[in-house]
């Protein structure tokens, strides 16, 4: 299904191939990882927002909320393939983020990574949110995965910021 969607526009025909079956497979496999095998601990709860958070936690949190608008408008119109490119370029921007955090164990865990968990713990939940119109069992297992009990289906579509989609010159 991911692949159906994320092929084509609605109004041209679908060509089959088993390249880009394999590679949604792949993203799917990716995503999995990602969430439930985080290189970041990652906050129980999503909670308050931290008061201070690092250069790529806050380009990570802009991407977010861009990701939000973009995937919003774009289902919107039924450019279900576009939704699904915006919601990959959102998993390698907090793939990104995921990676950037320090190994090193003399790092103070109650600055600025804390941010960053909390960043890239929203953008997992936004991320499950924004998938799930086109793959609705993967979103909701992760979702439970996340700590949550209630059913995905049954909460409110994210919202963008709107000061969050103005790039800063």
């Amino acid at each position: 299904r991911l692949f159906m969607l994320s092929d084509s526009p609605p109004e041209r025909d679908l060509e089959w191939t088993e390249a880009g079956v394999e590679g949604a497979w792949r993203y799917i496999n990716r995503l999995w990882r990602m969430i439930t095998e985080p290189n970041i601990s990652l906050p129980s709860e999503l909670g308050d927002r931290p008061s201070s958070l690092t250069p790529a936690a806050e380009t990570a949190l802009k991407a977010i909320h861009k990701a939000i608008f973009s995937v919003t408008d774009s289902i919107d119109r039924f450019r279900f393939n576009s939704a699904v490119a915006q919601i990959r370029e959102l998993t390698n921007a907090l793939g990104e983020l995921e990676g950037s955090k320090s190994a090193d164990p003399g790092e103070d865990s109650a600055g600025d990574g804390d941010g960053d968990a909390w960043v890239l713990r929203f953008g997992f939940e936004t991320l499950v949110r924004l998938i799930e119109p086109m793959t609705p069992h993967l979103a909701e297992e992760l979702w439970h995965r996340l700590g949550h009990r209630e059913m995905l289906t049954e909460q409110p579509w994210p919202v963008a910021g709107p000061a969050m989609l103005v790039d800063d010159r």
